[in-house]
């Protein structure tokens, strides 16, 4: 079958699957699979994160490390508590939504597959969600625990450098913990390439784990990039496993959603998680000025 006649029969076969409710579940859920599969590659969260697939019942419940602090997300706008006492942590569940719509049209009239693109896109939205929430956890845990103890933030007036990256690694080792990754901007990603005078990160529009440098080699540690932390701000964390938890009550799925009297077809990408720093001392803030 040449790739012509393929692509015609991809094209009748989508556009017979979107003209039945169960036929766009089907293709939602094909669309789900694939934003599961974006999300643990893309979704920076989710690498410095344990993920714990809650049984249905199961409440999520996790330890907190000795007497450090802890921080969990409320719900999905960055919302969040800290400083949270006694020996458990019990995370709020809460669901993130992504809507979306394409005119039924563009289905046709693209050259590009605007489907795949609609399941990218809430794919990358949803990772931003994740991502936006898991930095605003790591603010929420360090001014708090900074108040206690000044010095856990590092600070240089002359750039970025290897005694700067060491200090601030040096902060998570202190307390006990191994330090797994530095977590910064990819603007400073190229500042501390050319302290190595190694490869540049590779980018693909959104965050990515950069391959480790020659800084990062010094450490044992390795560096993620990501474009929404700020440009002069850099992070040291520890192993997933001591820094904390995304309960997944449902995972990230695509369902349909539909848009009355319009011609679109409408989907939505959904899931309903949690997210909880459960250590205080598994992280640590760099800020530089040039």
């Amino acid at each position: 079958m040449s790739q012509l006649v393929l692509n015609k029969f991809t094209e009748k076969k989508t556009a017979s699957m979107l003209a039945t409710e169960a036929g766009r579940q089907a293709l939602g859920a094909q669309m789900g699979i694939l934003v599961q599969k974006q999300l643990a590659e893309i979704g920076i969260a989710r690498k410095f994160l344990e993920v714990d697939t809650l049984k249905c019942g199961e409440i999520a419940r996790y330890d907190k490390d000795g007497n450090s602090m802890a921080a969990a997300a409320t719900d999905s706008n960055g919302d969040f508590i800290s400083r949270i006492a006694g020996e458990y942590v019990e995370p709020c569940i809460f669901d993130v939504v992504v809507p979306s719509s394409v005119r039924i049209v563009d289905i046709r009239q693209k050259r590009f597959k605007v489907l795949d693109r609609m399941q990218e896109k809430i794919g990358l939205t949803l990772a931003k969600v994740e991502d936006s929430n898991f930095l605003a956890l790591l603010e929420g845990i360090l001014s708090v625990s900074q108040i206690a103890d000044p010095s856990r933030l590092v600070r240089s007036n002359r750039g970025i450098s290897k005694n700067f990256l060491l200090e601030l690694c040096q902060k998570v080792t202190d307390r006990d913990l191994p330090a797994y990754a530095f977590l910064m901007n990819f603007k400073t990603y190229e500042k501390i390439d050319k302290l190595s005078e190694k490869e540049h990160a590779c980018e693909d529009g959104y965050g990515v784990a950069v391959m480790p440098t020659n800084v990062a080699n010094d450490f044992g540690m390795e560096i993620f990039a990501h474009r929404l932390v700020p440009d002069n701000t850099v992070y040291a964390l520890s192993e997933p496993r001591f820094n904390g938890v995304i309960p997944v009550r449902m995972a990230a799925d695509v369902i349909p959603n539909p848009v009355p009297d319009k011609p679109v077809i409408g989907f939505m990408g959904y899931e309903n998680i949690g997210m909880v720093l459960i250590n205080s001392d598994s992280v640590a803030k760099g800020i530089f000025t040039e």
